[in-house]
């Protein structure tokens, strides 16, 4: 039944508006009414003459102009630089020159351990750089020459104006309670380390053998149990040879005997 009102209405209108008419299965009143308008000129013009003017102007002037401009210029720049010059973090550490290390703390006599796991020895990086003490060697001046060493593997690495505690030995039970860096090893004939409670003396050499600080003290300096430490006044590689600068460390330790290993010391009086 469709079909001939098609060819009806191919007669009597244009077949546009009888394809329109099969499609939506309008009736015979909108086809009229369809056929009544013009050629469709007015529905098309509001369309294209004043919405399509704007929207395409300003849409890609702005977009493309800054954004490429500064994005690149910083980011490649600091990262192939070096990481900056020795001693200047701990990855990178300087060695040790004279007067940059300074002995500062002595337990001699240790009373609630015995010498050979409770001596241990204290000393004072006052530069600013991080110092490398891998190959730094404790002596006196007859046989005792001994390399510190490691504790399982930790770099031998001292901060800028930081402490570095050496112990005969790295066991907290054994050596008094104290918490170590490095150890030597305790030895008093040779190829090893020791501190007389009579009269010796503490070298620190550097790895190429430079002499970087020295204590000497005599019979009576020595505190059965206490450690001594220079006065912070005193602490220099200079001030330090005079035992007079030196004094008792009060700092409680944890098996009985007084010391301030890894601390700052007390002014003596």
């Amino acid at each position: 039944m469709r079909f001939y009102f098609i060819l009806m209405m191919g007669i009597t209108g244009c077949s546009e508006n009888s394809f329109f008419k099969l499609g939506y299965g309008d009736d015979d009143n909108d086809a009229a009414s369809n056929n009544s308008n013009s050629t469709g000129e007015p529905s098309r013009e509001p369309s294209t003459e004043p919405g399509s003017e704007p929207s395409n102007e300003p849409s890609t002037e702005p977009s493309n102009e800054p954004s490429g401009e500064p994005s690149a210029e910083p980011s490649t720049e600091p990262s192939n630089e070096p990481s900056g010059e020795p001693g200047s973090d701990s990855s990178n550490p300087d060695q040790p020159e004279l007067g940059d290390l300074v002995i500062n703390e002595l337990m001699i006599d240790p009373e609630n351990t015995e010498d050979s796991f409770g001596e241990w020895i204290e000393i004072w990086n006052q530069s600013a750089l991080w110092l490398n003490l891998d190959g730094v060697r404790l002596a006196d001046e007859g046989i005792d020459n001994y390399t510190i060493e490691s504790i399982d593997g930790q770099p031998l690495v001292v901060g800028p104006d930081s402490l570095f505690v050496i112990c005969a030995s790295d066991s907290y039970w054994d050596n008094g309670g104290v918490d170590c860096d490095a150890t030597f090893y305790y030895w008093t004939l040779g190829g090893g380390f020791g501190m007389s409670n009579g009269s010796d003396e503490v070298l620190l050499r550097s790895a190429e053998g430079i002499m970087l600080d020295r204590v000497r003290y005599q019979n009576g300096f020595s505190e059965l149990g206490e450690s001594l430490g220079v006065d912070p006044d005193d602490a220099s590689i200079s001030g330090n040879d005079d035992t007079s600068n030196w004094c008792t460390q009060f700092g409680y330790l944890p098996q009985g005997d007084s010391g301030s290993p890894g601390q700052f010391n007390d002014q003596c009086f």
